[in-house]
Order: structure tokens, then C-alpha cells, then sequence
């Protein structure tokens, strides 16, 4: 008795031929479809996201927001699956394809509150979500926001020190004498968390 014919899909022999990708040819039942990405592709998708994250993170944002970056960043490039955690002092991040899996943690050392800092690094969120820029032309705009963003200088960062201790010693009920004195040890306390961030006292 002759062996049955073997049945050849017409997809495969066109695949063998040259004549079409493995990209090109649906998955079978049950099977999943291959990105169109390699891995480091990905890499760089979280790597950049995580980065634009922990610049929020080290300018005062509060947790959601940080994480609410990572996570539109990545889904606007089409991942659907990604997960993130956020502490004050470290973010972790992850994201899932069909054929890749990564992710990435980065500890913060040192931030402070900076909101010419939150409002810029906001803005380049949603302007990457809206454009899907390719990721050499995301980094250089990450690159002119890092420029862009101004520091206050030590005479508002004084006087903010100030008023925070003054404000203070009303709430209190202190009078205008007691609420100056606190105004004082405000400025004092401001130089002293100035001069011990050099040695990273609290990284």
C-alpha cells in the first residue's frame, strides 16, 4: 500500500521559494505571532520610558504620575502588557510581548521639587505619546528638555525656606516674633539640607 501524499501548505512552499517573509504568514491556531521588533528594540523602549520616568521622579512627581508615564510611553509604541511599581526611592518597570520579556529597576539616590521640572518633563510625555517619535529622535528631545529645565536659585530657595518656617510659626499660634524666629530656623534648615545633599546623607 503506497504512503498517503504529504499535503504541503501553499505558504510554506512560497516561504521556502524566497517569495515571502516569516513575518507575512499568519500564525496557526493556538500559536503566537512574532513581533516585528527585536529585542533590543525593546530594550530601548523601556530603558527610555524608565529614564523619562525617573526624571519625574527625582523633580518631586507624585507616584501615580510616574508611573502613569512608564506605562502610556510603552503602550503608545503598542505593547499592551506592561506593569509598573513606584516608591519614593526606586521604580520598577516591565513590559511583555509574544517573544520578548524585560524589565528594568532603577534606584533614586537624590531629588528634590522642581516643578518647572514636573510641568516640562510632563509636557515631553505627551508629546511622545502623540508623535511616536523613533527612539533616537525621543532621546535627543528627552536630551533638550534635561537644557531646558530651570533650577531655582539659592535666593527663592532661601526665601521659600523662609516663608515655609514663618507660615509656620502663625499656624502654631505664634505671634509675629515666634513666627519670625521660625522663619530663621527655616533658612538654617534650608543650609543644612543644601550642604548635607553634597554628601548624599540620605541616598
Amino acid at each position: 500500500m503506497a504512503a498517503p501524499k504529504k499535503k504541503h501548505n501553499i505558504s510554506d512552499l512560497f516561504i521556502k521559494k524566497g517569495f515571502m517573509p516569516y513575518s507575512a504568514v499568519e500564525p496557526a491556531d493556538g500559536e503566537k505571532p512574532h513581533d516585528e521588533h527585536d529585542e533590543a528594540y525593546y530594550e530601548e523602549l523601556l530603558e527610555f520610558a524608565v529614564a523619562l520616568a525617573n526624571r519625574l521622579q527625582s523633580c518631586g512627581a507624585e507616584t501615580y504620575r510616574v508611573e502613569e508615564t512608564i506605562t502610556r510611553i510603552i503602550e503608545a509604541y503598542g505593547v499592551e502588557k506592561v506593569d509598573t511599581f513606584v516608591i519614593p526611592s526606586s521604580i520598577m518597570a516591565s513590559l511583555e510581548t509574544n517573544d520578548v520579556v524585560l524589565t528594568k529597576i532603577r534606584r533614586l539616590k537624590s531629588g528634590g521639587t522642581m516643578l518647572d521640572g514636573i510641568e516640562r518633563y510632563s509636557a515631553l510625555c505627551r508629546r511622545i505619546c502623540i508623535e511616536k517619535p523613533d527612539l533616537i529622535t525621543a532621546r535627543k528631545l528627552l536630551t533638550e528638555t534635561d537644557r531646558s529645565v530651570r533650577e531655582y536659585g539659592p535666593v527663592i530657595y532661601y526665601l521659600a525656606a523662609f516663608l515655609i518656617g514663618f507660615g509656620f510659626g502663625f499656624f502654631f499660634g505664634g505671634k509675629f516674633a515666634e513666627a519670625l524666629a521660625a522663619g530663621i530656623c527655616g533658612i538654617a534648615t534650608g543650609a543644612s539640607l543644601k550642604f548635607m545633599g553634597r554628601f548624599r546623607a540620605n541616598a
